[in-house]
């Protein structure tokens, strides 16, 4: 588990999904190996846990955006265990 701080929105993170309890955020790595181009991180932060769940790393000059069919089975998987 990572103790972690809250996200800020800003031209690097983006909030995909919000709920109660939980923020699925979308964050922009830049990489020194990777010229003219980034890595993106998905991850979900638990508000009141204040923890944080990796969900997917991709780079993006192979995938144009996030796997939204791992963030809806991850979320179900979160609904199903409450």
């Amino acid at each position: 588990m990572i103790a972690a701080v809250p996200p800020t929105p800003s031209r690097r993170v983006s909030i995909l999904t919000q709920t109660e309890s939980l923020l699925i955020i979308k964050a922009r790595l830049a990489c020194k190996y990777l010229p003219n181009s980034s890595l993106r991180v998905i991850y979900a932060y638990f508000i009141h846990e204040r923890r944080l769940d990796f969900i997917e790393l991709y780079f993006k000059g192979n995938k144009e955006r996030e796997d939204g069919a791992r963030i809806d089975r991850y979320l179900r998987e979160r609904q199903d265990e409450e």
